[in-house]
């Protein structure tokens, strides 16, 4: 599998969207039957764009945070492929994007391999306990969809593209105004002593200061050492079992 795929996808309230398709090979198929359109020539479209044009290359990413974009294009410059870096750029979102992504929710993906076939669909949105209610916490499905489709679709070690987001959480990056806005507006249900890190000095943070996490570093580090099945039947779940039990 190549760069040259299509990733759909969406973690929580999030869209991410991760585009690896080739256009060079549809600029020449128009131009092998239109013939090839210069600047300011006429083709008979009134719609036809004018002045100067840009190269779109073979690839392109696109995600809802230009950090992670760039985790994304990084990804992609190693040999990764769209899922490599659709992988990366889902831990980098869980680090910048706290509100809508991350290791404790889940998400869906689609791959599309080939324009003529029909995609594959990876659900891996948070599941409540089958003997369950309805005021159980869903177990989050965000490590397990990362592994799956790692698995089955990435080509670079798995390590290469957590360790982009363990470095941005463990070093900071700045925050910008709509992590500070959700913050405000999840004020009364957010346990500060739980989340000292977006409240330095009791105070919370604000656009333009800068948010380091090296609690959440520490957790994805951990990923890497233990096994992603760590997050589910090890020493990580019994920690997490005793926070939410609390």
């Amino acid at each position: 599998m190549s760069k040259k795929m299509t990733i759909i996808m969406s973690i929580a309230a999030v869209l991410l969207l991760a585009i690896a398709v080739v256009f060079s090979n549809v600029t020449e198929e128009a131009q092998h039957e239109e013939g090839p359109v210069t600047e300011g020539e006429d083709n008979g479209s009134s719609s036809a764009p004018t002045g100067e044009q840009t190269e779109l290359g073979d690839y392109g990413v696109t995600a809802s945070h230009p950090i992670a974009e760039e985790v994304g294009e990084q990804i992609l410059s190693q040999g990764g492929n769209a899922v490599d870096a659709a992988i990366a750029i889902s831990f980098t979102l869980g680090v910048v994007e706290p509100y809508g992504s991350g290791i404790g929710g889940g998400g869906a993906m689609l791959v599309l391999e080939d324009l003529a076939s029909a995609p594959s669909v990876y659900d891996y949105r948070e599941m409540s306990p089958a003997e369950g209610n309805e005021n159980n916490a869903g177990v989050p499905g965000f490590v397990k969809g990362m592994q799956h489709v790692h698995e089955a679709h990435g080509t670079l070690p798995i390590e290469d593209l957590v360790t982009p987001a363990i470095e941005l959480a463990e070093n900071g990056f700045t925050v910008d105004e709509m992590l500070e806005d959700r913050l405000y507006r999840a004020n009364v249900r957010i346990d500060e002593s739980s989340a000292q890190e977006f409240y330095p000095s009791g105070v919370r943070i604000k656009a333009g200061m800068e948010l380091v996490q090296p609690r959440l570093a520490d957790t994805m580090r951990r990923l890497l050492e233990n096994g992603f099945e760590d997050f589910y039947t090890g020493e990580m779940l019994m920690n997490l079992l005793e926070i939410v039990t609390v």
